[in-house]
């Protein structure tokens, strides 16, 4: 699915700098949302569906940090490989500059392959292991440019009208009460700014 913020069209004067200085004051960060926190504004009290998931996300071997993410096969012909491919192009089609953020990103593989072609990027993930290996990575190879942070996906840490595009691939779908972060998505996006989301067999 593919979402247009609320108005098409996007003067030059609002495109994002190439870089937000430490991603706080005048950036994409909001300091006032605190993204790592392990529950969303509105998340029952107690264990639940939710606290089920992220427990089998972040623990176990199900989900390990070393195959939740894909990694792109462009000359592949399986089917997996070839609808990867055609969500990363997608995603490429409707990135115009500015901050792209990459919501849900595990492991950080999607946003490390597609760092060359963004101006600044963000990848939110509420599983601190996932987060850790994909800043490790950033830290490895001094991409300076790309950022990985702990984040709720119902309480994005980021300002208002300050992304130009959000990509999901794979994990919205696991998400109860998904229209809260479809709110939450609309709420940080541009005017004009694009959402690529996965909602998998949703209907």
């Amino acid at each position: 699915m593919v979402l247009s913020s609320r108005a098409a069209g996007r003067e030059a004067a609002q495109r994002d700098p190439p870089a937000l200085e430490h991603l706080g004051e005048g950036g994409a960060l909001n300091p006032e949302v605190d993204g790592s926190a392990g529950t969303s504004r509105d998340a029952p009290s107690g264990r639940g569906i939710e606290c089920d998931i992220r427990e089998a996300y972040e623990h176990g071997d199900t989900y390990a940090v070393s195959r939740i993410c894909a990694s792109l096969k462009p000359n592949s012909t399986e089917y997996a490989d070839r609808l990867l491919q055609a969500k990363v192009e997608t995603v490429l089609r409707h990135y115009d500059g500015g901050v792209a953020v990459d919501l849900c990103c595990a492991s950080g593989e999607h946003l490390l392959t597609l760092a060359p072609r963004f101006e600044f990027g963000v990848g939110l993930d509420f599983s601190k292991r996932y987060v850790t290996r994909a800043q490790g990575e950033v830290d490895a190879r001094s991409i300076t440019h790309i950022h990985f942070l702990l984040a709720d996906a119902k309480a994005l840490p980021l300002a208002d009208d300050s992304v130009s595009l959000l990509y999901s691939f794979s994990s919205l779908y696991a998400i109860p009460k998904v229209e809260t972060v479809i709110a939450e998505v609309s709420r940080v996006l541009k005017r004009g700014g694009v959402c690529v989301l996965d909602m998998g067999n949703r209907t």
